[in-house]
């Protein structure tokens, strides 16, 4: 879910508290997950306005937040109405599970126009026309009509790609198979939106998996920065299969955090399946914050995490909890490694739907041996 809350409004708090009460979380076995293979998966991602309902709750101050809902660190198996079929020697098709989402604005429930559910079929060789890649959306009766492709050939087994078609604001392609998660990169929008829906599949034998991406916004097919993913082993890649600067914390979620300055981007995938990202740009002190929280009803504290970026080299992290915090663990500071920064994190209890407002003050030592203190973020 993508939720823009940089005008975030502290009279939304009873109400969101209200809407959490109602709203289950899901349970996940991680080890069942980690074993399981094959399923067309799909993560939605909602942007609202002004306003949102949720069981996860984030932030990413000054930017982009995100959470995926329904992402996994597995394909476990497939959902009925969702297929991987291969031959020995010829073609293996993945069908996606259907992305015919509602969108919940402040302007009511709207749905993405146009194909959500697609067919994608890879070969081996390429055909007549040089592709060995096509998509096709999928009609209710099952029927399919091709509507776009390209070709894998020479394509490094780590990178993206991907392609659009006539009468539909997604994108259609491949991932590595290796990818447990994804999440694309758009350009900074002061206003919210960029929501979107998206769907996952195996391809079994090859070096892909399927996916597709549906926009709310149908210009944001068009306005793609990057497409980021992470490997088994807690890598996070760029589109082109490059490195992108991360560190593994030891949070009670053991998320990892990465820095794509390219992309002027940051963020956190969960070992849980959730995250959170923003703009590097739209920091409003100079140091990027993210902070994201969860409850399990109305009535219950909220367990978050909070992280800001410093300058890589930082020491002696403080921090001061408000009003409505009730915990939270010794702040830590630990280097990105091929950055700049650093990420300054903690974990903490809050009475309350506080985000961003978890702490009142935050400070730290620079390499420079200059004292920081940031109260505004």
């Amino acid at each position: 879910m993508n939720l823009d809350l940089s005008s975030y409004d502290p009279d939304l708090d009873d109400a969101l508290r209200r809407e959490l009460g109602t709203t289950d979380l899901p349970s996940l076995d991680p080890a069942a997950l980690a074993t399981a293979g094959g399923r067309a998966l799909r993560r939605r991602r909602i942007a609202a306005a002004s306003g949102v309902t949720a069981a996860v709750l984030t932030l990413a101050i000054g930017g982009y937040a995100a959470r995926d809902a329904f992402s996994r660190n597995a394909l476990p198996n497939p959902p009925a109405g969702s297929s991987s079929t291969r031959s020995a020697a010829g073609p293996v098709t993945a069908t996606l599970e259907s992305m015919n989402a509602s969108f919940e604005t402040t302007g009511g429930a709207t749905k993405i126009p146009g194909a959500t559910h697609f067919a994608v079929t890879w070969s081996p060789s390429a055909g007549a026309d040089g592709r060995n890649l096509t998509f096709a959306a999928v009609a209710d009766s099952g029927a399919r009509t091709p509507i776009g492709g390209f070709s894998t050939l020479g394509v490094s087994p780590d990178a993206v790609s991907w392609g659009t078609g006539p009468g539909t604001q997604a994108i259609v392609g491949v991932l590595p198979a290796a990818a447990t998660q994804f999440r694309v990169v758009l350009p900074y929008a002061a206003n919210g939106g960029h929501g979107s829906t998206s769907a996952q599949g195996a391809l079994a034998g090859t070096p892909w998996q399927a996916f597709a991406i549906a926009f709310q916004e149908a210009a944001d097919v068009g306005r793609i920065v990057d497409l980021l993913w992470l490997g088994p082993d807690a890598v996070v890649h760029d589109r082109t299969g490059t490195v992108v600067p991360s560190v593994t914390l030891s949070d009670r979620k053991h998320r990892t955090f990465y820095v794509a300055d390219a992309d002027d981007t940051f963020g956190v995938f969960s070992t849980s399946g959730g995250g959170a990202s923003g703009w590097l740009s739209a920091a409003r002190s100079g140091h990027p914050v993210l902070s994201m929280g969860q409850a399990k009803d109305s009535t219950a504290p909220m367990d978050g995490f909070f992280a800001m970026l410093v300058p890589s080299g930082s020491t002696a992290p403080a921090l001061t909890p408000s009003a409505s915090t009730s915990g939270s663990t010794q702040p830590q500071i630990v280097d990105i490694p091929g950055s700049r920064w650093a990420v300054l994190w903690s974990d903490y209890t809050s009475d309350g739907v506080v985000l961003a407002g978890a702490f009142a003050r935050v400070e730290w030592t620079g390499p420079d041996g200059q004292r920081t203190v940031v109260t505004k973020f």
